[in-house]
Parts: C-alpha cells; sequence; structure tokens
C-alpha cells in the first residue's frame, strides 16, 4: 500500500532543499518558508487547489476529501519538484514515482466546472443525471451513488436523481443497434428498470422523479428548426447531411438573413455539427435533457461523469436561443450550473456509465452486437446471478486505479444503505448471501471495521470534515495510520496488495452490494 506518510517525509524533503536553494534576496523568504514548512495536510489542501477551484472554504473545500481523486492527483505537486540525475525525485522508487504520474496525468483527476463561492450560495442538493437501462443494471449504478453520498456527506446536501423517463430513453438510437432486442422488449425493460430505480432511490433516501417533456412541444420545436434549415439551405431534414451541405450550413448566408435568424441559427449551426442533421430524434434527444436540467440551474451542484460535459456546455451556450420555447420564458434560469465531472468507471479494460451498461464500448463488442444478453460477460450485474468467482476475474482484469475507485465507492454505498437501512439489516442481507461483512472489511486492514463505525457515525458536514482531515493528518504524520477514512485508504492499494485473498474479500464487496440492491427492489 502506498505509505502517505512516506510521501509526507520525502515532501519535507523536497521543501528544505527549496528552501537552501531559495535566493537570500528574495523578498519573501519568510512567507516561502511558511508555505513549505505548514503542516503536510495544510500543503497537500494547497496542492488540490493547484488546478482550482479556489475560494472554496469551510465544507466546500471537504469536496477534496469527498472526492479523494483529486488528492492523489495532487501528490505529485504535494512532493515537489526537486529532480535527481536520473529525473526522479532523489531516493524516490521507480514504482512510486509512475503511480504518481499516472494519477497526475492519467485523467483521474476531477473537472470542477462553475464551482465557485458565487454559484455556490444557493445551492440545496447534489444533482445525479441517471438513464434507464433496457438490459438491466450493473454494479457501477451503485457505486456512483455511494460517491454521491460522500458528497451529500461532506455538504450537508440531500441527493436529487433526474431520471429520465420512459418516454425518453425509448428515443435513444442505440437501442436500433440491439438486433435482438425488440422495441416491445426494449420499453418494457426501460418500465421495469424505472421501478426498481424509484425503490432503490426512495428506501436509500434520494429524491427521484421521472422527467420527459410532453412529446407534443418538442414536435413543435424540432419543426420549428428543421422547417427553418430546409428554407435557409434547401436540406432534407431526415438522414445524414453531406459534406457539401455541412459547409454551406458553416459558411456565412446573406447580411440580412444572419442578422434576422441570429439565434436560431446558432442552434442549427450546433444540430448539423454534433448530430450531422436535423432528425427529429435529434431534438427530442437534445431538448429533453435541457429542459429538465433547467429546473436545477442555480439550485444543485452536478455530480456526473465527464461525457456528460460537452452537452452541459452546450445548454449553457445556447441557452440564451433556446430559453423562448421554456414554458415560463421569462422566468427561465440562466444561473450557473456547479458540475464536478469524473472519468467513467471501467469494467475490466471498457468505460461503462454508471446508470447503463449500453455505454460505447460495450456497444463495439462483436459479441454484444449479435447478442445483447452477452452484455453481462463485461460488468458485473445487478440482475443476472454471478459467483464470487467471475467477479474476481473481471476485477483483475480492471486497471488498478479503476479498481481501487470501485472498491472505494463501493464501500462509501456500504455506509450509506448501513445510515438509511440500519447495520443489522445490511448484516442480515450479509449473511443469507453467505458473506461475512467483518471479513470483508478486514481485508482492507485490521483496523478497517473500526473505521467503518466511524464512518457510520459521520452525519454532519462538520463530523464529515473533522473525521477526514484528522484521518489524513494520521496518514501522513504517522508511520502506522489507524482512522484513514475507508474510501481514501483502499485507494493506495498497489497491484502487490491486490493478492488472492483481498481480490477474493472486495469480490465479495461486490456481492453484498448487489444482495443489498436485490432485497431493496424486491
Amino acid at each position: 500500500m502506498l505509505s502517505l506518510y512516506r510521501l509526507s517525509q520525502w515532501a519535507s524533503h523536497n521543501s528544505e532543499v527549496a528552501l537552501k536553494k531559495a535566493s537570500d534576496a528574495c523578498t519573501d523568504r519568510a512567507g516561502m518558508q511558511r508555505a513549505l514548512t505548514a503542516p503536510p495536510s495544510t500543503r497537500l489542501m494547497q496542492a488540490c487547489r493547484k488546478n482550482g477551484p479556489t475560494g472554496l472554504t469551510g465544507k466546500w473545500e471537504s469536496l477534496f476529501f469527498a472526492l479523494p481523486e483529486r488528492l492523489l492527483a495532487s501528490l505529485s505537486y504535494f512532493i515537489g519538484n526537486t529532480k535527481s540525475a536520473t529525473g526522479r525525485p532523489a531516493e524516490l522508487p521507480a514504482d512510486i514515482a509512475v503511480t504518481l504520474e499516472q494519477w497526475r496525468t492519467g485523467g483521474i483527476d476531477p473537472c470542477f466546472d462553475g464551482v465557485r463561492p458565487e454559484n455556490l450560495a444557493t445551492i440545496e442538493s447534489i444533482l445525479l443525471c441517471h438513464g434507464l437501462s433496457p438490459v438491466g443494471d450493473s454494479l457501477l449504478l451503485l457505486a456512483d451513488l455511494g460517491r454521491a453520498h460522500r458528497v451529500s456527506s461532506a455538504l450537508g446536501l440531500p441527493i436529487a436523481v433526474m431520471l429520465t423517463a420512459v418516454d425518453w430513453q425509448k428515443d435513444n438510437r442505440s437501442l436500433l443497434q440491439l438486433p435482438t432486442l425488440s422495441a416491445l422488449q426494449a420499453e418494457q425493460a426501460l418500465v421495469g428498470c424505472q421501478e426498481r430505480r424509484l425503490k432503490l432511490y426512495a428506501k436509500l433516501g434520494i429524491s427521484s422523479r421521472p422527467f420527459a417533456t410532453d412529446r407534443g412541444r418538442l414536435e413543435e420545436i424540432s419543426n420549428f428548426y428543421r422547417t427553418l434549415a430546409g428554407e435557409l439551405w434547401q436540406v432534407n431534414t431526415t438522414g445524414s447531411l453531406s459534406v457539401d451541405q455541412q459547409r454551406a450550413i458553416a459558411g456565412a448566408l446573406p447580411a440580412e438573413l444572419e442578422l434576422k435568424h441570429k439565434q436560431d441559427l446558432r442552434v442549427l449551426r450546433f444540430f448539423a455539427k454534433q448530430f450531422n442533421g436535423f432528425d427529429p430524434e435529434y431534438f427530442w434527444y437534445f431538448l429533453n435533457q435541457y429542459f429538465a436540467q433547467q429546473e436545477f440551474q442555480g439550485n444543485s451542484l452536478k455530480v456526473a461523469v465527464e461525457s456528460e460535459e460537452k452537452f452541459d456546455r452546450n445548454f449553457q451556450e445556447l441557452n440564451d436561443c433556446l430559453a423562448i420555447w421554456s414554458e415560463s420564458p421569462n422566468n427561465s434560469r440562466a444561473d450557473a450550473l456547479p458540475v464536478v465531472y469524473l472519468p467513467q468507471y471501467k469494467s475490466g479494460t471498457l468505460r461503462i456509465l454508471p446508470y447503463t451498461p449500453l455505454s460505447l464500448d460495450v456497444m463495439k463488442q462483436e459479441a454484444v452486437k449479435q447478442d445483447h444478453r452477452q452484455i453481462h460477460n463485461y460488468i458485473v450485474s445487478l440482475d443476472e446471478d454471478q459467483n464470487v468467482e467471475s467477479i474476481s476475474k473481471l476485477l483483475a482484469q480492471t486497471p488498478l486505479g479503476e479498481r481501487n475507485r470501485l472498491v472505494a465507492d463501493l464501500l462509501s454505498f456500504l455506509t450509506l444503505s448501513g445510515q438509511k437501512l440500519g447495520m443489522p439489516a445490511v448484516e442480515k442481507i450479509g449473511a443469507a448471501a453467505g458473506i461475512c461483512l467483518a471479513s470483508v472489511l478486514s481485508a482492507i486492514s485490521a483496523e478497517a471495521a473500526f473505521v467503518f463505525e466511524q464512518e457510520l457515525a459521520v452525519t454532519s458536514p462538520e463530523r464529515f470534515q473533522t473525521f477526514w482531515a484528522a484521518g489524513l493528518e494520521s496518514a501522513l504524520t504517522e508511520v502506522q495510520p489507524q482512522l484513514v477514512p475507508l474510501p481514501l485508504a483502499s485507494q493506495l492499494f498497489e497491484e502487490q496488495d491486490w493478492h488472492a485473498d483481498r481480490t477474493t474479500a472486495f469480490a465479495q464487496l461486490c456481492h453484498l452490494c448487489r444482495a443489498i440492491y436485490t432485497v431493496i427492489v424486491s
């Protein structure tokens, strides 16, 4: 396991070197000395701010605890930049240097968009945007809820799920790429998925409701833009655009037309570039989410996978063009929707969305193209029975950082379940599944069961901040820390730590989380 204490000692060494190199004529040498000799946890939090956001204080700074990916990605800044002749920090083992560099550049660092003090004063909830799945859900759904629970606990804000309704989800064109799944089967599966999701969210204290804009309203909007596109460029508004048509749309129109249709042209050119066409389904798919998210503008902090960033930015950029279609145009929300974007989870080597296995990487698999039921060979399914051995195999195929991250978020889902269902109920579910929770926790460390009890008692932002700050300080200053929060400790495993017994224990953790889900939705 990567030792934060060891890294802290090296950071102190680098600080001493930096101070010795500092010129005696430095105008703020005293300030530099204060910064470099501050407590390790203070310096690590300063490293976390290096890539933003800045200006966060109080409970908002706990976002760096709730999303420890930022802590890990900041470790290379934390230890400093002093190099040896070999190009690595002197005496820092090569494998650790490589791990730190992977964390810094490997895409695990969250992206904070609009997370600024002026946008946070009116935040009332943590927003998750979840689609429905016509092929069953995966374990990643529970991991996503576990991660959101940490953010919720850090900020003392409830979780709200914006759930796509069946009428919205069945328009997803990816369903047409599954020849073994008929439209009727897909719709029935979506209905079943929606029922299970609503049960799951409610039992875990998460507010949710299905969103879908009235179809007649969407048709009115899409017909307006499609008609205008036909008039301006004489294009067929069904099917893909040709290269020449794309060039004509991107090119300038006569000045009077550019001025008259200024806002509408921005929308049309966006759809031409993004979707390569003006099919009604494209408008329905895009506008459904635009209108649904308007309800959360200015009052929610969204936690999402990075693939949603492109659409969110387009919503912001086109808001002044599309606001005229809002049910109350004069009250259309132009407030910011601050978002934290994180990388998609991985199952094996495939990137998969937490709310549906129908992700691009999975859809590319030849076996899935032939039979959609083969999806379950690439995920830990919540709806299909899989034994511990098959789960262990999939874990072993998953890259180290993604494997650790999954375990961390499932442990937080376990905390959420314990707080909402009660630990006696969770332990009873585990016993029925043949899983001993104490044995699973002992695979992390000897004191993990005790730490888990402390995490269950974290029920306010103040306690969250105190618990995590103390745990981080312990990890940075003690050779054998005792109270490191489990979502952080589990992300420090190195490849050699994933021996057979630990892999089996974490496969049992996956099995336990799935058993909890099954009991909730039954």
